[in-house]
């Protein structure tokens, strides 16, 4: 567990191995890539749910998103969903909108950080 100091890492390779060695390299691939694909959209989701004050969306959304990250070591995607999470529930949008913009910028390094793993995944 992260000190709160501590910010979260990016992504987690010893979790891409794992997953790696539970599946396949090409099926670690294979989700990655659809995960790469659709990690703007699915970003971009939760900034329009926050945006509308559409708490219940933006918890739905940021829980999906973080599920997602949880299986591939996107700590730090990880913990920005969670507090998107926790704002929704707390009924604390403008901190939730804060935090989805916060997200699109951890969205676009957690896909370059995938892209470097399934790089150094193949070696």
């Amino acid at each position: 567990m992260n000190d709160e100091s501590t910010p979260p890492k990016i992504l987690l390779f010893d979790t891409i191995r794992e997953l790696a060695d539970d599946l396949s390299v090409e099926d670690v691939e294979s989700l990655a890539g659809d995960l790469m694909e659709e990690m703007p959209h699915l970003c971009q989701e939760i900034a329009t749910a926050t945006q509308n004050q559409d708490a219940e969306e933006s918890h739905r959304l940021a829980h999906s998103l973080k599920g997602t990250g949880n299986i591939f070591g996107l700590e730090a995607l990880i913990a920005c969903c969670q507090s998107i999470e926790n704002s929704a529930r707390e009924g604390d949008l403008v901190e939730a909108v804060a935090l989805a913009k916060e997200l699109q910028t951890l969205g676009q390094q957690s896909i370059e950080a995938l892209r470097e793993a399934m790089s150094r995944l193949k070696d």
